[in-house]
């Protein structure tokens, strides 16, 4: 994990939270089985102040763990607070903004949600810097939102897509691409996967949003144990992740890996030249 020469090989998990698995169990295996799986590189999101530091260590520790750094729409009532640091944080190197976005289910108001949101999207529009938001039972507004600063040339990313076809094709038009996440093995999401399906080449990203959204364990090969006694998703689940969203778009694993680690690795550099 630590040859950053070739990084963009492999499997790339572009939506992680390694924060929240550091301070459970030892970190060093779990970027090993990650290595092993053949995962070359992981983008490590932040959502508040609590997190920022933790991800920018473990960037230090391991270099092929990309940093994100924002406020999640859940501490959205914070960004007075945390302006000044978001900005020291992304103007510091080549720091993605993220986690950011808009939840119906959790958080302040929307307003507040919203304003937080624009804030911080078009800082990252403006350093020209990978994007990752969060969208929960708010795609009218989030598409609303993303349509203002359209075209968006593949520098967003919405994360653990779960709208429909349609709002893919809508956010694809728009420049934006979609990130898949393990709730695809959900037979009964009949609306995901299908959009899983019409998803063009050059938009889709692959994640594990690990450890949150556990597929079912008996559909993946990883677990994390945690200090509470329940298991929890594994990073390295990615490759199991890839294997079903290659059963559902009729390919190979081989070429979806492939495909999705070139665009990972345009999403997070912006160069759409390699």
């Amino acid at each position: 994990m630590n040859n950053t020469d070739n990084w963009s090989q492999g499997f790339i998990d572009t939506h992680v939270h390694l924060a929240d698995i550091v301070h459970e169990v030892d970190l060093a295996p779990v970027i090993e089985a990650c290595c092993a799986a053949g995962i070359s590189c992981q983008y490590n999101m932040g959502t508040c102040a609590d997190d920022w530091s933790t991800v920018m260590d473990i960037a230090s520790q391991y270099p092929n763990t990309r940093p994100f750094i924002g406020l999640h729409p859940w501490y959205a009532d914070r960004l007075g607070d945390s302006m000044d640091q978001l900005s020291e944080f992304w103007e510091s190197g080549h720091i993605g903004v993220g986690e950011i976005g808009l939840d119906k289910l959790r958080g302040p108001d929307i307003e507040t949600q919203v304003a937080c949101f624009r804030w911080q999207l078009e800082a990252g529009l403006r350093l020209n810097r990978p994007v990752s938001v969060h969208c929960v039972r708010m795609w009218g507004k989030m598409v609303e939102i993303l349509s203002e600063y359209a075209p968006l040339n593949r520098r967003v990313a919405i994360h653990a897509y779960g709208g429909s076809a349609d709002t893919a094709r809508q956010l694809v038009e728009m420049g934006v691409m979609v990130s898949i996440c393990g709730t695809v093995f959900c037979e009964d999401r009949l609306r995901l996967r299908n959009a899983v399906c019409s998803i063009p080449d050059n938009y889709i990203l692959l994640e594990t949003d690990a450890p949150a959204l556990m597929p079912q364990p008996g559909l993946v090969s990883h677990h994390l144990d945690f200090l509470d006694g329940r298991s929890y998703n594994h990073p390295a689940n990615l490759v199991d992740i890839a294997q079903c969203v290659a059963g559902l778009r009729d390919t190979n694993v081989g070429d979806l890996t492939v495909l999705t680690a070139h665009n990972s690795y345009e999403f997070f550099t912006g160069d759409t030249n390699a």
